[in-house]
C-alpha cells in the first residue's frame, strides 16, 4: 500500500509539471462559417483559437494561438501552431454555440468548442457552418 501512495504521488507531481509545448513547424488551419438560428451570417464576430493542458478549458486558462474577425458573410480562417495540448474555438462571450452543431468537436460548453486536431487531415479542417444565439 506505500509503495502505491508514493507511486501515486509521483505520477499526480508529473501531470502538475505537463507543460504545453509549440511546435513552430507544424501549423493547422481551421475554416468555418458563422451565423444565426435563421442562418443569417454573422459578421465582424471574433473567433479565438487557444490551447490548454487540459481537456477541460474551465481548469486552465489556455495560451490564445490565432484570432480574427469574422467576413461579412461569417467566414473565417485561423492559422495557428500545432501543440502538445487540447485545441479549442471560441467566441466573444456575448454568442452561445448551438450545442448540436456539426463539426468535429466533443466538447461544447457556451462560446467554446472543442477541436478534434487528430482528425484534420493534412493539417486542415472545416468545421462547416456554426450555428450561434445571443442568451
Amino acid at each position: 500500500m506505500r509503495n502505491f501512495v508514493a507511486i501515486l504521488s509521483c505520477l499526480l507531481l508529473l501531470a502538475g509539471c505537463y507543460k504545453l509545448e509549440f511546435d513552430g513547424n507544424a501549423f493547422y488551419t481551421v475554416k468555418g462559417r458563422i451565423t444565426d438560428t435563421a442562418n443569417h451570417s454573422i459578421a465582424n464576430l471574433q473567433v479565438l483559437i487557444y490551447n490548454t493542458r487540459t481537456y477541460s478549458p474551465f481548469l486552465d486558462n489556455g495560451i490564445v494561438s490565432a484570432k480574427t474577425n469574422t467576413d461579412i458573410d461569417g467566414n473565417f480562417t485561423l492559422t495557428f501552431p500545432a501543440s502538445n495540448g487540447f485545441t479549442y474555438l471560441q467566441l466573444q462571450e456575448d454568442y452561445v454555440i448551438l450545442p448540436n452543431r456539426t463539426g468535429s468537436n466533443q466538447f461544447n460548453n457556451g462560446n467554446t468548442v472543442f477541436i478534434d486536431t487528430s482528425s484534420f487531415h493534412n493539417y486542415f479542417t472545416n468545421l462547416k457552418t456554426i450555428k450561434v444565439y445571443k442568451p
